[in-house]
């Protein structure tokens, strides 16, 4: 479980209306919260809501406003990856769309890179890891190398270079077998 819950908003953002977010969530008990740079946090005593927009270009170090939405979003490097082959989900009339599992497996990968605590970036890298390779296991190995081959090559360097500092986050707190199931996703990655 968690008590927080990630927005990724396309830019520009694809709706036929505006809508306040703030103003919508208010009755639920949810307040505004802005920290010292400006980024915005919706919450309430259960659940913490953000906002994030892909990074473009060089990237920016401010809050994105979203004036489609009344928010503020953080702008984060690879989110894009997560728009790309989305699926959708339906459940008590509530559709959502999600990160394809591919997708999302490479991305952990990608932003435990990027991760200030190691904490952080030991559990990105262990859930790309295990994602990808619940992915191979399951005889859809070609997915990867479709989305694999797709991305840039820069993305790629950084993904396998995820795997040096990576396993040795990892090396006390998961056995021996699992990290021979993470080499093979590296070794899976690393082919030509």
């Amino acid at each position: 479980k968690t008590t927080d819950i990630d927005f990724l908003i396309s830019m520009p953002p694809r709706l036929k209306r505006k809508i306040d977010v703030p103003d919508a969530l208010a009755p639920l008990g949810f307040r505004v919260e802005f920290n010292n740079a400006g980024y915005m946090t919706l919450y309430n005593p259960e659940l913490h809501i953000d906002f994030m927009v892909p990074e473009k270009g060089k990237g920016v170090d401010h809050p994105v406003t979203v004036d489609r939405l009344g928010v503020r979003a953080t702008a984060l490097r690879y989110l894009s990856l997560l728009l790309d082959n989305r699926i959708t989900v339906e459940r008590d009339g509530l559709r959502v769309n999600l990160p394809d599992t591919v997708n999302f497996g490479v991305h952990k990968l990608l932003i435990s890179t990027r991760r200030a605590k190691e904490a952080k970036a030991a559990k990105d890298f262990l859930n790309g890891c295990e994602i990808l390779h619940a992915v191979m296991d399951n005889g859809e190995a070609s997915k990867i190398k479709s989305l694999w081959t797709s991305i840039p090559e820069g993305w790629r360097k950084t993904a396998l270079q995820s795997f040096k500092k990576g396993l040795e986050r990892i090396s006390e707190s998961v056995d021996a077998p699992r990290v021979g199931q993470f080499e093979e996703v590296k070794a899976f990655l690393a082919q030509r």
